[in-house]
């Protein structure tokens, strides 16, 4: 299931890529409207990567038995 999730943020995010790539290059006043949008774009790969390690039983085993990190 996460997997298929995780495909459809991937192309999701491909064809946003593809969006933006032909808006370049942009005005001055228009940089930092694409930038943010490529930072949203990131952070959906990110979480589909994160979707991918959870998918697999050996990794989702290791979170959560995963031990949170202790204060120094």
């Amino acid at each position: 299931m996460e997997q298929a999730t995780a495909r459809e943020t991937v192309k999701a995010v491909a064809t946003d890529l593809g969006d933006v790539a032909d808006l370049l290059p942009v005005q001055p006043e228009q940089l930092e409207a694409q930038a943010r949008i490529l930072d949203r774009l990131s952070e959906e790969l990110a979480e589909a990567a994160s979707m991918l390690r959870r998918s697999t039983p050996e990794t989702a085993a290791r979170l959560r038995h995963a031990q949170p990190p202790r204060a120094a």
